[in-house]
Parts: C-alpha cells; sequence; structure tokens
C-alpha cells in the first residue's frame, strides 16, 4: 500500500488511470468544527486506520496535511441545498456540514474518481454526492 501526502503526489499516482475509486474517510477537518469545539483534541488514528486499510487490500490512501488542502485561508464553503445541511448533526452545529461538502469538493477535485464509495454514516454526503 502506498501513503500518498501531497496533491501533487497523487495527481502523480493517478496520471492516465481511469477506474479509480475513492472513499473520503481519515481526514481531520477543520471547517467542520465551530468555536470552541474539540478540533485539537480529535482523535487522530491514521496509523491504526492504514492498518485496517491494508487488510482490505488497499492500494493508495491519499492522507493530505492540513496545509495542503488549505494553502491558505478558506474564504468560501460549499452550500448544501435545500437545509440539507440542518439536519442530524448540523441541527446542534451551524456549519457542520458545509465544512463537510467543502473538504469532499476538494477531495474529489483531488482524485478525480470514476466512483465514491459512501458509508453508511454519511447519509447526508450521499444524498449530495
Amino acid at each position: 500500500m502506498k501513503l500518498i501526502r501531497s496533491i501533487e503526489e497523487l495527481r502523480v499516482q493517478l496520471r492516465g488511470q481511469n477506474r479509480t475509486a475513492f472513499v473520503p474517510t481519515i481526514f481531520v477537518n477543520p471547517l467542520q468544527f465551530g468555536p470552541g469545539e474539540d478540533f485539537e483534541r480529535y482523535p487522530r488514528t491514521l496509523e491504526a486506520d492504514i492498518e485496517k486499510l491494508q487488510k482490505e487490500n488497499v492500494y493508495v490512501v491519499f492522507a493530505p496535511t492540513e496545509r495542503d488542502l488549505y494553502p491558505q485561508l478558506q474564504e468560501y464553503r460549499v452550500q448544501p441545498p435545500g437545509g440539507l445541511g440542518d439536519m442530524l448533526e448540523g441541527e446542534f452545529r451551524p456549519g457542520f456540514f458545509q465544512g463537510v461538502c467543502t473538504v469532499v469538493m476538494k477531495l474529489l477535485l483531488c482524485a478525480q474518481p470514476r466512483v465514491t464509495v459512501f458509508g453508511k454514516k454519511d447519509y447526508q454526503q450521499l444524498r449530495l454526492f
């Protein structure tokens, strides 16, 4: 399994590929956290996640740094349609789902997959993407 940390390295790895599947996970996204929330204390389990992914025969893991995805202050957010961002966790954490949508869009643009897979816990993302 290959661990890729930069967008440039990912693009080189995927050049010429037309069967890429993408499963967004792992990245701890600062845009999902509001003032006073637990961003700094949020668990980061990259090593444990990699061990699990190796068992599933994952070929490439893209684990960008925060600086790579957000090289400058993020001034815009992807606005989910029709109140989708105000349900589930978004009901209690204003702006949470805007942060999710923004980072998923960035990751999709990086990977440009043919297929994207969302789990059951990603209900809102599944509805949108």
